[in-house]
């Protein structure tokens, strides 16, 4: 989702309006950062999905540091609440200007726990505090028709924050309807961002079938499950089974009562491979210490 405050920053303001977010300027350009956060001494590797220098109105300038999160998992939860002041803190040093942490969320009970303030220090002292903004379902209302060209970005967004409810499908004509004006090029990457966010869901086949009546190329709609677009969704779905196993790995160490270091939990929350995952969990249920986990 944080792609459309890169190609079209004017999205950005619309949204905050929307979400009745006051004060904040109004956005005429954007430059996009690299997303790359790893100190150079740190092998930690950390990254922020999408970071912008924006631009407003009145010539301001700050950064605007972009995460879709869509896990609400206790390992998920206590990452993301230590990473997050480390990219802002990081920015700021790197950019020598404000920082801005946006959220974009997709369900109601990720929302619960992005929007709480990160305090760090002591609770009678907070040292750093750090409010993320978030923008979600809770916020942003369901696209409602009848639906025009200019507000096609806004409307693209508010169906993606709303894929998962069950009232979503009787607006998808009415998208489809408008989405067929638009450019080509504009036309398959809105379409192709509604299909990644309604699949696995019923919905994504209605609007493959939507698709063919915006007369989209027939090799591009089949792409959908098949090559490169078939590649990110099944991309995806593997990040997904990788967490799900980073997050058992922690899990049966803490009931083993193994501590592991922060440098140990980030190693086993940024594996992908699932064969190294497979055998960090299947070491745990035995191991005594860490050094028997990882080998």
């Amino acid at each position: 989702m944080h792609r459309f405050f890169r190609d079209s920053p004017q999205t950005l303001t619309r949204l905050l309006e929307t979400a009745d977010f006051p004060g904040f300027p109004e956005i005429v350009g954007a430059e996009r950062l690299p997303e790359d956060r790893t100190a150079a001494r740190t092998p930690i590797e950390r990254r922020v999905d999408t970071v912008l220098a924006l631009t407003a109105k009145d010539g301001q300038q700050f950064v605007l540091a972009c995460e879709a999160q869509g896990g609400h998992s206790k390992d998920t939860v206590q990452n993301k609440r230590r990473n997050w002041p480390y990219y802002l803190a990081h920015l700021h040093e790197e950019y020598k200007l404000p920082v801005v942490l946006l959220v974009l969320c997709q369900q109601r009970t990720t929302v619960k726990w992005a929007q709480e303030p990160i305090n760090l220090g002591l609770d009678f002292w907070p040292t750093m505090t750090v409010t993320p903004l978030v923008l979600g379902p809770h916020n942003i209302p369901m696209p409602q028709a009848p639906f025009s060209l200019e507000e096609l970005p806004q409307v693209v967004f508010g169906v993606m924050t709303h894929a998962g409810d069950k009232e979503i499908g009787a607006i998808l004509e009415g998208v489809a309807k408008v989405l067929k004006q638009a450019e080509p090029p504009v036309r398959a990457e809105f379409a192709r961002a509604i299909w990644l966010a309604l699949n696995p869901r019923p919905t994504a086949n209605d609007w493959r079938d939507l698709m063919k009546a915006m007369e989209m190329d027939e090799e591009f709609i089949a792409s959908l499950r098949e090559g490169s677009v078939g590649e990110v969704v099944r991309g995806f779905e593997a990040e997904a089974k990788a967490e799900g196993k980073a997050e058992d790995v922690l899990w049966i160490a803490v009931k083993r009562g193994i501590v592991l270091t922060a440098e140990q939990r980030e190693r086993v929350l940024g594996c992908t491979d699932l064969e190294t995952l497979n055998g960090w969990r299947d070491a745990a249920f035995d191991a005594t210490s860490a050094d028997e986990i990882f080998g």
